[in-house]
């Protein structure tokens, strides 16, 4: 989410106003584990949102989910 010039709330809105792009999966990872946070990245189209720490094992996880 916290990205130089354009940040990811920004860049998920661009996604999802994209018809070619609007059915792409997308994953927060991200420091920002407010549930204020959570909930606006959820409510913008973010199809998973996982904070840090985070371990390879539980991306791996959500990104086969996602893929099912």
């Amino acid at each position: 989410i916290m990205m130089p010039d354009v940040d990811g709330y920004q860049t998920l809105k661009y996604i999802k106003n994209q018809e070619c792009l609007k059915k792409t999966k997308v994953i927060f990872l991200t420091a920002k584990n407010k549930a204020s946070d959570i909930e606006k990245g959820l409510k913008l189209g973010a199809d998973k949102y996982l904070t840090k720490p985070f371990s390879i094992k539980k991306i791996v996880s959500e990104v086969l989910e996602l893929l099912n």
